[in-house]
């Protein structure tokens, strides 16, 4: 049985859902960047002034994140304490906190702030991850479930690992994705910018379409997937990208713009999804070129010791690894002549005969 988690009816009839993708904030420094934690406070500072504008226009702000709000555990607890205490500031601007479960949710559970900041009353959820967990916190300042209506709009939380919801019939049905589901398009405009976009066992929708009866979707969980694209039957489908950028790869000046779109519903009723569109801090200004070639470096050198330790040396010789990597039967000879401490004929034609 699917939980619904119903709007309940308030003063301000009108509703901007604000979706965000994948944020990743940490306490970890990461010797590549100039300051990790200053993106991060730009992204938090732009999610922020969209629910007071939001506010401002007489419209009730509810935040909902797509997943790995958190990159992985929490060394400081000064840190962690500050991440509560930004979280329960940023819901007296937001009317409600969702989310959607991601990866880094799920698999980074220990000394993650998330966990404290949702309760067992928040999390009400039975569509469930194959990772377990466990709500920490008390009051629940983030709510995580299957459901979320308000009128004839269904916002479907598709958590990550967990089996894709059936849209409900006779409703605007909004998907929420942290799931490994890939297009084409998207595919395509992360390969034109450069970015090489990794993916592992998605699912291709061009091959098998599983957001039949979905009328908007929206994904996080691949950073370097951007655009909205309409597929078969006018559904939309959005990829956002990510707001954190942990991977200095993500970071590219053709690479900047990313959208927090709201949808809004008014009376219960869909009106449509407002762009909000924002531009993320440039790689000049947040990655240390010559760390990342130090780096890059290291991993090198270590791939070419890892390549000779797995030189096959028990049941072959060395030489003959040698011989199968030059693969010439100039440098057999050569080889061979150098083993039996005899000169090669090459040599002796350079050196015009033995002295």
């Amino acid at each position: 049985m699917i939980v619904l988690f119903m709007v309940q009816s308030n003063l301000w009839m009108k509703n901007a859902y604000v979706l965000v993708s994948d944020t990743h904030f940490t306490d970890k420094r990461k010797s590549n960047r100039f300051n990790y934690q200053f993106e991060t406070n730009l992204v938090k500072n732009e999610i922020d002034r969209l629910g007071i504008k939001y506010i401002e226009r007489g419209i009730n702000p509810i935040l909902i994140f797509l997943g790995d709000i958190y990159d992985n555990s929490y060394k400081s607890p000064t840190a962690s304490m500050m991440e509560h205490d930004d979280m329960v500031r940023r819901k007296k601007i937001f009317k409600d906190i969702f989310s959607v479960l991601g990866n880094h949710d799920l698999n980074f559970s220990k000394d993650n702030p998330f966990w404290v900041l949702t309760s067992e009353d928040s999390v009400k959820v039975t569509n469930l991850p194959r990772v377990k967990f466990k709500p920490l916190g008390e009051v629940g300042i983030i709510k995580v479930v299957d459901r979320l209506v308000d009128g004839d709009v269904v916002f479907n939380f598709n958590h990550y690992s967990s089996p894709i919801l059936q849209p409900l019939d006779g409703k605007v049905n909004i998907g929420l994705f942290h799931q490994d589901i890939v297009c084409s398009p998207a595919i395509t405009g992360a390969v034109n910018r450069g970015l090489n976009p990794y993916q592992s066992q998605a699912i291709l929708l061009d091959k098998e379409d599983v957001l039949l009866g979905y009328d908007y979707s929206f994904f996080g969980h691949f950073h370097k997937y951007y655009g909205k694209w309409e597929i078969n039957g006018g559904r939309l489908i959005y990829y956002l990208g990510s707001l954190g950028r942990p991977n200095h790869e993500e970071v590219a000046n053709n690479f900047l713009e990313r959208n927090l779109p709201a949808i809004i519903v008014e009376d219960g009723k869909f009106v449509g999804v407002e762009d909000n569109i924002i531009t993320l801090l440039n790689r000049e200004s947040s990655v240390n070129e010559p760390k990342v070639l130090e780096q890059q470096e290291k991993r090198r050198k270590a791939k070419e010791k890892k390549e000779l330790i797995s030189m096959d040396v028990c049941t072959g010789s060395v030489m003959d690894s040698v011989k199968s990597t030059l693969a010439h039967p100039i440098y057999d000879l050569i080889i061979d002549s150098i083993l039996e401490g005899k000169f090669d004929d090459y040599y002796l034609t350079l050196k015009g005969g033995i002295d």
